[in-house]
C-alpha cells in the first residue's frame, strides 16, 4: 500500500524526469518546430532594430525605417529582445536565432514542470505541462513574447502560490517586471494578472484581516507597476499599449489580432472543451475571484488568438491548488509509474542532471546546425524580388505589401508600411488597409502620388497588384509566385 508522502520529503520534479522531458522539448523544438519560429516577418526588423540599438549605443526615439512615418515618435518596447536576437543571428546566423527560441521554450517548460509539480502528482505536472505547450505552440515564433515566456510562467506561479498562501508577494519578484518590461511591452498583462489575485486575496481574506491585505497587495501593485517603467521610455509603455488596443480596424487586418476560430485552432477547442468535461464531471470548484481571472483570460484568448498562449502559460497555476485540494489522486506523493516516483537524495543527483542535460543540448545543438538550414518563410522574404530591383538600379520610395515590411528593413530599404505599425498613425494604417479592397483601390494611386512612390512590391494575383497589373500608369517589372514589382511609366 502506497502512503501520501509530505511534500517537504520530495524533490520535485524527480531529476531524471526533468532531465527527459527537458531534452524532449529541445529536440522538439529544433527539429520539429524549427521552420515555424521563422515564419513571421517582424523578426527581421526585430533583428534590424536590434543590430541598430547595438551600433549606435542609443534608443530610437523616432521611426527610422520607412519613408512614410519617417521622424514620427516611435516607442521601442522590445529593445531586449531584439538585441539578443541580434547577438544570436551575428552569432551562428539563423541557425542561432532557432538555437534561441528552442532553449527558450525549453526553459519555460521545463519551469512549468518543476513549480507544477510542488503541488501536483509528476505524472500530472507532466501531462499538464504538456498540455500547456500544445496550448500555447499557435504563437512559437523567433519574436521578442517569446523571450518574455519564461518570465511570464515565473510570475504566474509565484503570485498564484502568495495567494493561495494568504500571504503578499515577495518584493524579490520585482526585478522580474522589470526584465519582462524591457523584453516585451506585454509586461502590462502581468499587472493585470496581479490585480486579479489581490482581488481574490482581498475578498477571501476574514474581516477583520481584509484591510490590511488589501493594503499590502495594493502597495505590492503600485511597486510592480513602477518596476514596469524602469525602461528607456519610462511609463510610455502603458500610453503604447493602450494605443496597440485602440487600432480598431487596422487590429482585424492582422492575423494574429484575430478572433479563435474552431476551424483553424482545433486543438485548442478540444483541450478547452476536455477541461469543460472534466470541470462538470469531477464538480470542480473554483473561488469566484479566480474564475473571473480565468475567464478573463479567456476571453482575451478567444479574442485574439496571439493571446491563447497567456491561457497555456497561467491557467496551470490558477488551477493546480484548487484542483490539488479538491482532487487526492492529484496531490503530490510516491507516483503509481516507479519512474516518477522516484526520489532524490541532495544536490549532486540534480547537478548531474543539470550537467548531462547541458551536454545533450549542446550535442543536438551541434547535430541541428551540420543537418539543418533553417531559412526564414519565403512567403514573407521576396528576396529574388528585392535583387532584381537592386540589380537594375531602381530607387525611390516604394510601397509594399504589410508581410514584406520586415525584409525589406532587413535589406536597407525604408518601406512604406511595416509590422512596426504605430509610427504610421491609425488614420495612415486606416487608409492603407481600406485601399486593399477591391471597391477602393484607386486611392492606391492617390497614397502612391501622396509619398511619391516610383515603385511596388506586392503580392501575386492580390486586387493591389492586379489594380497596379492593368493601371495605364504603371508597368510590371519583375515578377515571381512570391512577389511582383511595378514601376512608374
Amino acid at each position: 500500500m502506497q502512503h501520501e508522502s509530505d511534500k517537504s520529503d520530495l524533490t520535485f520534479p524527480t531529476n531524471l524526469i526533468a532531465f527527459v522531458f527537458g531534452i524532449g522539448l529541445f529536440y522538439h523544438s529544433l527539429f520539429i518546430r524549427s521552420e515555424n519560429f521563422l515564419q513571421d516577418p517582424d523578426t527581421y526588423w526585430h533583428i534590424e532594430t536590434g543590430q541598430w540599438i547595438w551600433l549606435q549605443q542609443k534608443f530610437p526615439r523616432s521611426d527610422i525605417f520607412s519613408h512614410t512615418a519617417f521622424g514620427q515618435p516611435w516607442t521601442d518596447m522590445e529593445w531586449l529582445a531584439q538585441v539578443i536576437l541580434y547577438f544570436s543571428y551575428e552569432a551562428l546566423g539563423w541557425h542561432g536565432v532557432v538555437l534561441l527560441a528552442s532553449l527558450t521554450l525549453t526553459l519555460t517548460f521545463v519551469t512549468m514542470y518543476v513549480l507544477l509539480a510542488q503541488n501536483l502528482r509528476a505524472t500530472v505536472a507532466l501531462g499538464a505541462t504538456t498540455v500547456a505547450y500544445i496550448f500555447a505552440s499557435n504563437h512559437f515564433l523567433a519574436r521578442p513574447h517569446l523571450l518574455s515566456y519564461p518570465v511570464i510562467v515565473l510570475w504566474a506561479a509565484l503570485l498564484a502560490r502568495a495567494c493561495d498562501e494568504n500571504r503578499r508577494p515577495s518584493y524579490w519578484l520585482l526585478p522580474l517586471v522589470t526584465l519582462w518590461a524591457n523584453l516585451h511591452g506585454g509586461f502590462t498583462f502581468g499587472m493585470v494578472l496581479t490585480a486579479g489575485f489581490a482581488f481574490e486575496s482581498t475578498v477571501t481574506a476574514s474581516v477583520a484581516d481584509r484591510r490590511r491585505v488589501a493594503t499590502e497587495w495594493s502597495v505590492f501593485w503600485i511597486c510592480a507597476l513602477l518596476a514596469g517603467c524602469i525602461t528607456p521610455y519610462g511609463y510610455q509603455y502603458i500610453v503604447e499599449t493602450y494605443n496597440v488596443l485602440n487600432l480598431g480596424l487596422v487590429l482585424q487586418q492582422n492575423s494574429e489580432w484575430r478572433p479563435m476560430n474552431a476551424d483553424n485552432e482545433f486543438a485548442h477547442e478540444l483541450i478547452l472543451l476536455l477541461l469543460l468535461t472534466l470541470a462538470l464531471s469531477y464538480g470542480v470548484k473554483i473561488r469566484f475571484p479566480r474564475t473571473l481571472l480565468l475567464v478573463g483570460i479567456l476571453h482575451l484568448g478567444l479574442k485574439h488568438v496571439r493571446a491563447l498562449p497567456m491561457i497555456g502559460l497561467t491557467w496551470p497555476f490558477l488551477l493546480a491548488r484548487p484542483l490539488q485540494t479538491q482532487c487526492a489522486f492529484l496531490r503530490p506523493s510516491i507516483d503509481p509509474w516507479p519512474l516518477f516516483g522516484a526520489r532524490t537524495s541532495g544536490p549532486l543527483p540534480a547537478l548531474l542532471c543539470a550537467a548531462a542535460t547541458a551536454i545533450a543540448m549542446v550535442v543536438l545543438s551541434a547535430v541541428y546546425i551540420q543537418v539543418r538550414q533553417p531559412t526564414p518563410s519565403p512567403n514573407v522574404s521576396p528576396q529574388a524580388a528585392v535583387d532584381y530591383v537592386l540589380a537594375q538600379n531602381v530607387t525611390g520610395p516604394v510601397l509594399n505589401d504589410f508581410d514584406f515590411g520586415g525584409y525589406l528593413i532587413f535589406r536597407g530599404i525604408k518601406t512604406f508600411i511595416d509590422g512596426r505599425t504605430l509610427p504610421f498613425g491609425k488614420k495612415f494604417a486606416v487608409e492603407y488597409f481600406e485601399a486593399m479592397s477591391p471597391e477602393k483601390l484607386s486611392k492606391l494611386d492617390e497614397m502612391a502620388d501622396t509619398y511619391k512612390v516610383t515603385w511596388t512590391l506586392l503580392r501575386p494575383g492580390t486586387p493591389m497588384a492586379n489594380y497596379f497589373d492593368h493601371s495605364p500608369r504603371w508597368r510590371q517589372l519583375y515578377n515571381d509566385k512570391i512577389a511582383v514589382v511595378h514601376v512608374r511609366r
